[in-house]
């Protein structure tokens, strides 16, 4: 790895939630000098804090998890566009040249509103989102390719042991445990990616990545596997780690149901060791259990 990449603080943002805590616990697992950042620490938000952030600290790599998602009963939803954009352009203002920059983009750059079938990275841009949400993460995943540092790393779904209690694979996994059904509402394909396999794939960007100087390495990845499910092949191969098994129900309530899952292809072109869907599931399983 060049000098530029091996020394100084790896900055993750949002390091409270279930994303960024887990990348901070997996990089300082590789040994690696991880500054967490959260609002307590940091208000990315003002221009003077981010500043002190860089100027304070030496700054090899940064991972930026933090993002406003908002919702559509929200009557503050267009805040989210302008904080979203705000916190990325007060990171990029005061970003070294030497720096590697992870942006954690989202599959809503594709318009969540509408069905995301198989779409590439080279897709970005064929519709524009209609929400603020992932119209913000498409304006910065445009910024970030006009860039030589920076990555825009797509996510869709991702899980592991420590997400939100009402996710669906969280959901269905303490179905199992407390032997009650599990529910699929409106099964679909949908894209989902484990935690630990984000971790890796960013640790082997950060040992390997030469800005300028490596462009074999991809600046714009969608994070999911080449192999697609739906909903209902998840909570089957959740149901087929136990012995004892219980129902998968499926309701279908909407005719015109949005698929939400992306192109893996670049992704599996490169040496990056994944556990993939299964083994993550398994693991995710063995880790709640406990």
């Amino acid at each position: 790895m060049s000098d530029n990449h091996a020394t100084g603080k790896i900055i993750v943002t949002g390091s409270n939630g279930f994303i960024g805590k887990s990348i901070v616990s997996f990089l300082r697992e590789k040994n690696l000098d991880v500054f967490p950042v959260s609002r307590e620490v940091c208000d990315l938000l003002d221009t003077s804090s981010v500043e002190n952030l860089f100027t304070e600290n030496k700054v090899s790599a940064v991972v930026h998890c933090a993002a406003r998602t908002g919702f559509r009963e929200d009557p503050e939803e267009y805040e989210v566009f302008y904080q979203n954009l705000l916190i990325y352009e007060n990171l990029s203002k005061y970003l070294p040249s030497s720096c590697l920059f992870f942006h954690l983009g989202s599959g809503a750059e594709f318009d969540h509103n509408k069905d995301i079938s198989n779409y590439r990275e080279c897709d970005l841009g064929s519709r524009i989102p209609t929400n603020p949400y992932g119209f913000s993460k498409y304006v910065i995943a445009q910024r970030v390719a006009e860039s030589v540092n920076q990555v825009n790393l797509r996510l869709f779904n991702i899980f592991g042991p420590q997400e939100s209690e009402n996710r669906f694979i969280k959901s269905a996994i303490h179905k199992l445990l407390q032997k009650e059904p599990i529910v699929v509402f409106n099964d679909k394909i949908m894209d989902f990616f484990f935690i630990d396999d984000l971790c890796a794939l960013i640790f082997y960007y950060i040992q390997n990545y030469r800005t300028t100087l490596n462009p074999g390495l991809p600046r714009d990845v969608n994070v999911c596997y080449e192999e697609k499910t739906t909903l209902q092949e998840v909570a089957n191969i959740i149901n087929s780690f136990s012995s004892e098994q219980v129902p998968v129900w499926v309701r279908n309530y909407k005719r015109n149901k949005k698929n939400y899952y992306g192109c893996g292809g670049i992704l599996s072109s490169l040496e990056v060791p994944l556990l993939g869907l299964r083994k993550g599931l398994k693991k995710t399983i063995k880790e709640i259990k406990k």
